[in-house]
């Protein structure tokens, strides 16, 4: 779960609970006289621009942290092999060596 939705969804629910009980405490609630206009237009609140700075480091830094991960496994897998390489080439030179005496 998002950080951002979790805390919108507690402090929201902390908000709206005495609400709730005022509004079930009171009865019926009054109708509302015409259309409800927004506070603020869409624009405000950058729902129709690009993500804001915070949201594309996120994206940046977990691309980053597989890309760094991606290499350390293939500098990983790299040296193991050189490893085993060597490791056989010895071995097979020791071979070598006890066959010739």
């Amino acid at each position: 779960m998002e950080r951002r939705g979790f805390l919108v969804g507690i402090l929201g629910s902390i908000v709206c609970a005495p609400l709730a009980a005022a509004g079930v405490s009171a009865g019926a609630a009054p109708a509302v006289p015409g259309p409800a206009s927004p506070a603020h237009d869409q624009e405000d609140f950058g729902a129709s621009s690009t993500p804001t700075d915070w949201a594309q480091e996120s994206v940046d830094g977990r691309l980053r942290r597989g890309t760094r991960r991606v290499a350390r496994r293939t500098r990983r897998a790299d040296r193991r092999i050189a490893r085993v390489r060597r490791r056989t080439a010895r071995r097979a030179l020791r071979a070598k060596l006890r066959t010739a005496f």
